[in-house]
């Protein structure tokens, strides 16, 4: 079990990349969700011990996450390849076996897993295609077998049938692995993971199941208030009222009860409120429906989707091949009067030609939109790296 208690980095002039985090993630893979700049890569490169926190900690199993044994139950899937371009995936990986004491059969396993022809692990990294180094960087994350797979966006800057072949081997993986899985893709999420932890930057918008975090919301709304009266009975109120779904309560140091609250969705909602404040002697100073900072965040992860998924499709209709026309693909009608080939009137010539055949796409409720070029650091651009690094420096173009 992976626990996250309190944790926050700040990076240099004090920026918050994440604050007061809180997560714990078992045998259900949970996805990170959030748009670039939210938090995620930094959040996955604390968990790996890549960086060291400001506050908080981490610990796998009760142990710290920077000890041997946090180490080896950690896999992990950075949006760049950490493989040496100039030698092969085989080449690198048994480098990386060897200096951590692996067994000779972990190589081929790893490689094997990841979806690797022996051919294609034969050749230098830098020679492969976009999808190939998606598997090459996966195999690296399953040498040893971890229990946990870090992936950050492994579907980006794919074609759509890549896309396609990447998905379907991760789903192979996700019975023997809990993933930990990074993206800016509401429908990615969904089809991955049954947990979801939302990040806004740096800041936890909303944590919990599938269920809570994108099909109740509908039913649910926000409302903010602000009452006067003693903290006690006006606690005890919200707890006891099944409606009140959760609760927030700050106090101002006058005095003031700022209360944020999400209620079952209902018209009569500020009427039974009020009579809630009134029952528990509260004074209501301000009660209005509010703004839900998740429902801005995943509207808006929504919108960037689909963009991305029309900006794709574009691409891909651009470097599709013009239709050629041949003599098969012609036919020539004939004027039932004509009694020769030259009193043939144009007119009645049809093309008869085949389109081109769709590309296979996901089976997920609607489409990935990732035809964009991710950079692994989108999070982090300020950040000092005090806790490791990857085994090569070299990037991947």
């Amino acid at each position: 079990m992976i626990c996250i208690n309190k944790l926050t980095k700040k990076f240099t002039g004090g920026k918050h990349a994440l604050h007061n985090c809180e997560l714990t993630v078992d045998e259900k893979s949970v996805a990170i969700l959030g748009e670039n700049g939210a938090g995620k890569t930094t959040l996955a490169r604390l968990i790996c011990g890549i960086i060291s926190p400001t506050s908080g900690e981490i610990t796998i199993d009760g142990m710290p996450v920077n000890t041997p044994d946090g180490a080896r139950s950690i896999g992990y899937v950075p949006a760049r390849t950490p493989l040496s371009p100039t030698l092969s995936l085989k080449e690198n990986l048994s480098y990386m076996a060897e200096l951590r004491g692996l067994e000779a059969g972990a190589v081929s396993s790893a490689i094997k897993d990841a979806g690797c022809t022996p051919e294609e692990a034969s050749i230098p990294v830098g020679t492969l295609n976009t999808l190939n180094k998606k598997k090459a960087n996966l195999a690296q994350a399953l040498l040893g077998s971890p229990r946990y797979l870090i992936l950050d966006q492994p579907l980006s800057s794919l074609s759509i049938d890549d896309e396609a072949e990447m998905r379907d081997l991760l789903f192979e993986l996700e019975d023997r692995y809990t993933f930990i899985y990074l993206t800016d893709s509401p429908d990615e999420a969904r089809y991955f993971c049954s947990e979801v932890l939302v990040l806004s930057l740096g800041k936890t918008v909303a944590k919990g199941s599938l269920e809570e975090i994108f099909e109740h919301r509908a039913d649910n709304d926000d409302y903010k208030a602000r009452v006067r009266g003693e903290k006690e009975r006006l606690l005890d109120a919200l707890e006891s009222d099944p409606r009140i779904l959760h609760h927030k309560v700050s106090i101002t140091s006058g005095g003031t009860a700022i209360i944020e609250l999400t209620v079952s969705s209902a018209a009569d909602a500020p009427v039974w409120l009020n009579q809630l404040f009134a029952q528990a002697d509260c004074k209501v100073i301000d009660l209005k429906k509010a703004d839900s900072p998740l429902e801005r965040v995943i509207s808006q992860l929504y919108k960037n989707q689909e963009e991305k998924l029309d900006k794709r499709r574009e691409e891909e209709e651009e470097k599709a091949p013009p239709v050629k026309l041949n003599a098969s693909s012609i036919t020539f009608r004939h004027d039932k009067d004509s009694e020769n080939d030259e009193d043939m009137d144009e007119s009645h010539e049809s093309y008869d030609l085949s389109t081109r055949e769709q590309k296979k796409q996901s089976s997920v409720k609607s489409e990935f939109k990732l035809g964009f070029h991710h950079i692994d650091d989108d999070d982090d651009t300020s950040e000092d790296d005090d806790g490791g690094s990857t085994l090569f420096s070299s990037r991947d173009d």
